[in-house]
């Protein structure tokens, strides 16, 4: 048996930081959401080069260290928490707000997503709970259920069409995967004969959970506890997002063909790779989502963004600067991965910005 690679445990050696900012106050709060920024804006610039086809036996130590992540995550929220309606000025609540904001949703992104794929009831359970602070548990259903089928097709709402921004994006991507999340769950109950109020309706779980953390924050914190729950969740979905939003901007995929590896975007940087349990082999997950994320790799053959996933996220609510870095990529795509059939469907997948006569324009092409 063998440990598990020491990147993975920047996620909660990082949520500890954060905890102990939160116990000292103030000025200290900002503590976590500095060590992500250094980490994985500054220092990500080096690459893991894993081989492809090796396999790690870790044993217990795998699951085990999802769980303590998602323990870290429980004591995080409570001492963020208890630091807001202590603190002594609006700077110490702004540094909860960033630091939990950014903490849930790289819970959400790794840990939640993890769990979403498990086998395992409780498990899934388990990581609806996680994504619940991040009033965002409808993902996990359009997760499993649509974007695994529909990923990289018109269908998916989450596979970001070429020229779409990103608040464009956010709006339709969010909104998309409630209804969807929510009639999914509907017509499932009335498969089994039961009403939708039930409590066997997933999506109906999710909301409960997200009311009762909303209502923990509000009856024990006070209006401060709900005003920083309410703030930090936005930051989490919106980093859940841009991590969706970057995952698969611009791929084409044929509907009714198999999913490959081309149509994922990945990294190799080591800091991304570990803050996000190997989710950066993005592709290696959509081919096999029984892999562990310890198992996860990425090949040289695989599309690869042209930045670290920490900056390509930081970048893309920011039109200008995100076609920029993303257009060479997507541009060399059509050359080297895209199929005739694929490239038949670019006008297709392509953003139309609806105009005020409510006709719709064109996005930016490719290369623009």
């Amino acid at each position: 048996m063998r440990f598990l690679p020491a990147k993975f445990l920047l996620l909660p050696a990082t949520q500890c930081i954060a905890i102990a900012g939160m116990i000292l106050g103030d000025g200290y709060t900002f503590l976590g959401f500095g060590v992500v920024v250094l980490l994985a804006l500054v220092l990500d610039r080096f690459d893991d080069r894993s081989d492809y086809d090796d396999r790690l036996d870790v044993g217990i130590s795998g699951k085990a260290l999802v769980y303590l992540i998602v323990a870290l995550q429980a004591v995080l929220i409570v001492t963020s928490l208890m630091a807001a309606t202590s603190a002594h000025s609006w700077i110490g609540v702004v540094g909860v707000i960033l630091t939990l904001g950014q903490l849930l949703g790289l819970g959400a992104v790794d840990v939640g997503h993890e769990l979403a794929h498990s086998r395992n009831r409780l498990d899934v359970e388990l990581g609806r709970a996680v994504i619940a602070p991040c009033l965002h548990t409808s993902s996990i259903i359009d997760h499993v259920y649509r974007h695994h089928a529909a990923v990289c097709t018109a269908d998916d709402a989450v596979s970001a069409k070429r020229g779409e921004p990103f608040v464009a994006y956010f709006r339709r991507s969010v909104v998309s995967q409630n209804l969807w999340a929510w009639n999914f769950a509907a017509k499932r109950m009335r498969h089994l004969d039961k009403s939708v109020w039930s409590l066997s309706n997933a999506a109906l779980r999710g909301h409960i959970l997200e009311v009762a953390y909303l209502l923990f924050a509000v009856l024990v914190f006070g209006w401060i506890g709900l005003l920083v729950a309410v703030v930090a969740a936005l930051i989490a979905m919106r980093a859940i997002e841009s991590i969706s939003y970057i995952a698969h901007y611009g791929l084409i995929r044929v509907p009714g063909t198999p999913c490959c590896p081309r149509h994922s975007w990945n990294s190799r940087r080591t800091i991304s790779s570990g803050y996000m349990l190997n989710m950066t082999s993005h592709s290696h997950h959509h081919t096999t989502p029984s892999l562990p994320y310890w198992d996860l790799r990425v090949k040289d053959d695989m599309p690869i963004l042209p930045l670290s996933p920490g900056i390509m996220s930081l970048i893309a609510p920011i039109s200008p600067l995100w076609f920029r870095a993303i257009e060479p990529a997507i541009a060399d795509w059509d050359r080297r991965f895209a199929t005739d059939a694929e490239r038949a469907l670019l006008a297709e997948q392509t953003w139309r910005r609806p105009s005020r006569q409510g006709r719709s324009t064109g996005g930016l092409p490719s290369g623009a």
